[in-house]
């Protein structure tokens, strides 16, 4: 009998440390929160900022700083200048972005930004970043690529309206929607996906953009970095990034 229970619990430690993924038999499998028929993602970078920035740098006047739980908190400078948190490597196109996000009141606006590049082609760098003064206008008019802005708020809580979905430089509308898919304030899952000249946004695995660069105003863009902007009342707005990670969508 004793031999019976003992071989048993042997047993059960055994599959518990196999569904544990024990005995380094491979990577921790993540899918993300979209399914996407005819893609096959597979996660080619995550962060969580537990252990700094090193894979970022900041633009603009913004701080960062960790929640008592470690939770990394991006927190806006001015009220009138937009903070970014940009990725220091690019990325190539058939991506998707997935990142989860808080927002803790009605007092900013937040945009996420890929496919970055600057105007000539290079890198967007931490030392090559302008002063405040033309800061706005440089993330306008001398970046490439495109920009999603969501849980739209200014300063004084007044709602700007929809999302809208542009490609700079210039800021020329792409999509349009006439709600706000993050206008409540909490935490959202955010899924953005690019396939050649295909853009789609979603929300908490609800579609909110879907739209075609047809390439009427410049190329369509497939490579750059990736950034998430914050603008909003200085010491009371701010965001909480919970994860960013990224696939490469591979199609079968």
């Amino acid at each position: 009998m004793y031999k019976t229970h003992v071989g048993r619990g042997i047993q059960l430690l055994l599959i518990f440390f196999l569904l544990a993924g024990g005995g380094g038999c491979g990577k921790r499998r993540i899918s993300p929160a979209v399914e996407l028929p005819g893609y096959k993602p597979e996660l080619i970078f995550e962060d969580d900022f537990r252990l700094g920035l090193s894979n970022w740098f900041l633009g603009g006047e913004g701080r960062v700083g960790w929640t008592q739980d470690s939770t990394f908190q991006l927190n806006p400078g001015k009220d009138t200048l937009t903070t970014v948190l940009w990725s220091n490597q690019s990325f190539g196109d058939n991506l998707l972005i997935e990142y989860e996000i808080f927002f803790p009141n009605a007092l900013g606006m937040h945009w996420v930004y890929f496919s970055q590049e600057r105007l000539e082609g290079k890198s967007i760098t931490e030392k090559a970043l302008p002063s405040r003064e033309t800061w706005n206008y440089f993330i306008r008019q001398e970046l490439k690529g495109y920009e999603v802005g969501l849980h739209c708020w200014n300063s004084s809580g007044e709602f700007l309206g929809g999302s809208k979905l542009r490609k700079n430089p210039g800021g020329i509308l792409l999509s349009g929607i006439s709600f706000d898919p993050c206008q409540e304030n909490r935490k959202y899952v955010i899924d953005v996906v690019k396939t050649g000249n295909r853009i789609r946004v979603y929300v908490d695995g609800i579609l909110v953009h879907d739209v075609k660069d047809r390439g009427g105003f410049g190329p369509v863009y497939i490579k750059g970095q990736i950034g998430f902007g914050i603008r909003g009342k200085e010491n009371a707005f701010y965001v909480l990034l919970n994860y960013v990670r990224i696939f490469q969508l591979k199609p079968y």
